[in-house]
């Protein structure tokens, strides 16, 4: 596995292309970055699976979302937990995402937004 400091850095760059604009309308990068198995557990409590969230972030207005606060953890061999805020308008939310190295490229398998206000 990477060095800590190099594979945050790896993944933070993949959790800001997931909010921006620019690759969130794409089918194939948000197919390719997230695993077949991913689950999100959204900010009001529901439950989605992979297709349900490339549809909804294809569909979704462009908004300005600022990252920051980026914590890595290691779980286990090639299973990392990432948790950051994450800042849009004037709505503050909690993030953490669970990424898998699989053949050679880190997947997200799960994600879950928590509102703070």
């Amino acid at each position: 596995m990477m060095q800590h400091t190099e594979l945050l850095k790896t993944l933070k760059t993949l959790e800001e292309q997931i909010v921006d604009p620019a690759f969130r309308k794409s089918a194939t990068f948000l197919s390719q970055v997230l695993a077949d198995d991913f689950m999100e557990i959204g900010s009001v409590g529901k439950i989605y699976n992979k297709a349900e969230v490339i549809t909804l972030l294809q569909a979704a207005e462009a908004q300005l979302i600022s990252l920051s606060n980026f914590k890595l953890k290691c779980l286990a061999e090639n299973v990392v937990l990432v948790t950051y805020i994450a800042t849009k308008q004037q709505a503050i939310s909690l993030r953490s995402s669970i990424w898998k190295l699989n053949e050679g490229n880190w997947q997200l398998i799960f994600h879950q937004s928590t509102l703070c206000n």
